[in-house]
């Protein structure tokens, strides 16, 4: 989503390219008419739901664009990832998804949210937020592990020392949240 027509400049500062706050205000600007569009989907006549309130792709929007990170402090961190979480449950209330939808929308939806998440964060450097200098594992996600434990309940052959097993993240990192 338009990072390739908003490429980082050239500064000289190890966190925060600049060029994150253009990337940010198009995708806020955007997100309003995005919200917009799937409401009506789910507000079709066919669909049998009611009307969404007025204000709801408003609110929708706000949640939606502060997923992604501020572009004050050019930063990004686990309250950013739930942000995400509370426009998904949005979704949920205002009928676009269905709860059953979960198990695809972590999959789906959540796996090509932390794609498009690391690759912003490694574009324009954004900072952890709330970061005091000491790198944690959740830095920038944390959903990652719950949904990816969940994924994993049960499970034979994969369990939470694993990921120090580089064969075996080599073998199905690609398939489980939790070692990719």
């Amino acid at each position: 989503g338009g990072i390739d027509e908003t490429p980082p400049i050239q500064q000289a500062m190890r966190y925060g390219n600049k060029a994150f706050k253009a990337w940010h205000a198009r995708m806020a600007e955007r997100a309003p008419a995005l919200m917009a569009e799937l409401l009506e989907q789910r507000a079709a006549p066919e669909s049998g739901a009611p009307a969404a309130p007025a204000d709801a792709a408003a609110e929708l929007a706000a949640y939606f664009a502060e997923a992604f990170g501020s572009p004050t402090r050019i930063d990004y961190g686990t309250g950013h990832e739930l942000q995400l979480l509370a426009w998904l449950r949005g979704l949920e209330l205002m009928q676009v998804l269905d709860p059953a939808d979960r198990p695809a929308v972590v999959l789906r939806v959540f796996e090509r949210y932390l794609a498009l998440m690391r690759r912003l964060q490694t574009t324009y450097c954004l900072e952890p937020a709330g970061s005091h200098g000491v790198w944690g594992l959740d830095d920038y996600q944390h959903l990652v592990f719950v949904f990816g434990a969940a994924q994993l309940v049960g499970h034979a052959r994969i369990q939470p020392s694993s990921i120090h097993d580089e064969e075996l993240l080599a073998e199905a990192g690609g398939d489980y949240l939790y070692l990719a």
